[in-house]
């Protein structure tokens, strides 16, 4: 038992070496950024805003493929009309996953009261 305690002490010993040594501490000297925001002195020009680029749905199977990864990257900010702003991904898979639950709930409690004979075929 002694002999056990000593290594588990030892261990944990270890280990609070090991975190010590990874541990990463701040700075001696903090180094200056860069500023990532151009400002503009007076009575310059701003600079002009980047054209937007449309992107034309293609439609087919390559199509639905193109607006789903541009759904995943952008949001619902992708799509175009009157429902651009409905979290589709949110609701379809709401949709799925009760329906899926539903399905499971019913089909289940089919046998679930029936005698062994009848649930056999």
């Amino acid at each position: 038992m002694r002999s056990s305690s000593g290594l588990l002490v030892l261990a944990v010993l270890a280990c609070i070496g090991f975190s010590g040594m990874s541990f990463v501490g701040p700075a001696k000297e903090a180094v200056p950024r860069a500023g990532l925001v151009s400002q503009n002195f007076f009575g310059e020009k701003p600079p002009p805003p980047k054209p937007k680029k449309m992107e034309k749905f293609e439609g087919g199977f390559w199509g639905i493929i193109e607006g789903v990864d541009a759904y995943t990257k952008k949001g619902s900010a992708s799509l175009n009309g009157p429902l651009a702003g409905v979290p589709w991904m949110t609701i379809i898979y709401l949709i799925f996953f009760f329906w899926i639950t539903n399905f499971f709930i019913v089909e289940g409690a089919k046998d679930f009261g029936a005698p062994p004979s009848a649930a056999k075929g």
